[in-house]
């Protein structure tokens, strides 16, 4: 099994929960209980999984959160987020999607290569096989932006629904069945240092293969070396390598966005789920008029459910993780 991270002291188990494989390695902290994990989905595939509980004296019972994240990200962009709703007693699972970071690495490291497209139907059923081995009931789902779609989803599965407290969507990816443009979706000059120079003809849909190659992959390449703080000029071997590997379940993930429209999605979501829509105010990828299009479909379905800008970029649960959980616990 593909070592996780030097965890001390170390506990190593197999087992089965709920009817999903589980293979977990895990640290018990006097004040979290750390646990990681792969779950089988039913599809055959593995996905790595972290748990955090607080301890007992700190947990009263407040609920928890699964925390579903972007494409060619990781569930580790979660990590601010996920530190203070433990210290306010929320027990806090994250995943990486099939096609990103352990997952990814595991997958390959049992020999099964990165498939030419993941759909978003995979990614919903990996998640309810998580919410499952985990035996998670009366919870928070969360998702951002490609993690939005997923989460979306997975709330149509009956299994997952009948389970879930609220929905909140982070910058969700919306996918308009007007095929607007990658361009047009990018109106910032924030944003040009990842576009510039690609080649992404107009008119053109990032879910149409035209787009996704060869644009897409300088596209995740760019956003990716940023992110790393790499130096562009000067890539090892190693960090080329890597890029492939990552950049390859990126693409693959963005190419199962084709048969998903979100407005569509939405409205398999059971009515009496509050479904919530937050949104960055400077999001370059994302621009609000898309996101006050979203809000009139899910208020539709869940009347319930709030819409709220928040400050930040696309990647505002990073850079403001504390109006990100204080949005989450008032709402929930």
């Amino acid at each position: 099994m593909m070592m996780i991270r030097n965890l001390m002291p170390l506990i190593l188990c197999s087992f089965f929960v709920a009817g999903a494989a589980v293979v977990s390695q895990a640290q018990v902290h006097t004040q979290i209980s750390d646990k990681e994990m792969f779950v089988a989905t039913w599809l055959g595939d593995v996905v790595y999984v972290r748990v955090q509980t607080p301890a007992p004296a700190n947990n009263q019972g407040r609920g928890s959160y699964l925390l579903i994240h972007g494409v060619s990200d990781t569930s580790e962009t979660f990590d601010s987020v996920a530190a203070r709703l433990l210290a306010s007693g929320h027990q806090v699972a994250r995943m990486d999607l099939l096609g990103h970071g352990r997952t990814l690495t595991e997958s390959l490291r049992q020999g099964h290569p990165t498939p030419h497209e993941i759909s978003m139907a995979s990614q919903a059923q990996a998640v309810a096989a998580v919410v499952k081995a985990l035996n998670l009931k009366n919870f928070v789902l969360v998702g951002h932006s490609y993690g939005g779609a997923v989460v979306t989803a997975a709330a149509g599965l009956a299994e997952v629904s009948k389970k879930l407290k609220a929905l909140h969507l982070l910058a969700p990816f919306v996918y308009r069945a007007d095929h607007m443009s990658l361009h047009a979706n990018l109106p910032y000059t924030n944003w040009d240092w990842a576009v510039q120079g690609l080649s992404f003809p107009a008119p053109c849909d990032l879910i149409y293969e035209t787009c996704v190659v060869p644009g897409l992959r300088d596209f995740y390449h760019r956003v990716l070396v940023k992110r790393w703080k790499w130096n562009p000029d000067k890539l090892s071997d190693e960090q080329k390598q890597k890029l492939e590997v990552v950049i390859d379940g990126a693409v693959a993930a963005t190419r199962g966005m084709r048969p998903f429209y979100t407005a569509v999605e939405i409205k398999q979501i059971a009515p009496e789920i509050p479904t919530h829509l937050t949104v960055a105010k400077e999001d370059q990828l994302i621009p609000l008029v898309v996101e006050e299009a979203l809000h009139k479909v899910i208020q539709t379905v869940s009347p319930s459910g709030h819409y709220q800008v928040l400050e930040g970029t696309h990647m505002f649960h990073q850079e403001h993780p504390e109006q990100i959980v204080q949005m989450l616990e008032v709402k929930d």
